[in-house]
């Protein structure tokens, strides 16, 4: 089970996910459906985030990967954590 629990705006003031607590939801979900989460993360923080709310894996979007200063911030939140991780390639 996904969910984006973190969006960029494309305008200012538009929502931006449900954040943090939006975490708590999707995990909730998955125990109660039984299946894996995941939710996207574009940086350090939400890698954290997601770790700590005990998402079972994580995905790098497109936007993320074209960025190579974002990716390299990933890796380093996820050094020595074994989890897997989605990385989704853009055309």
């Amino acid at each position: 089970m996904r969910a984006g629990i973190w969006k960029p705006r494309t305008r200012p003031g538009q929502y931006e996910g449900a954040g943090d607590v939006g975490l708590k939801w999707l995990v909730q979900a998955g125990k109660e459906t039984g299946l894996p989460v995941t939710t996207e993360v574009a940086n350090a923080a939400h890698v954290e985030a997601a770790l700590k709310a005990g998402v079972n894996f994580l995905w790098v979007g497109a936007r993320t990967t074209v960025n190579p200063f974002s990716v390299q911030e990933v890796a380093d939140a996820l050094k020595g954590v074994d989890i897997p991780v989605l990385v989704k390639k853009s055309d």
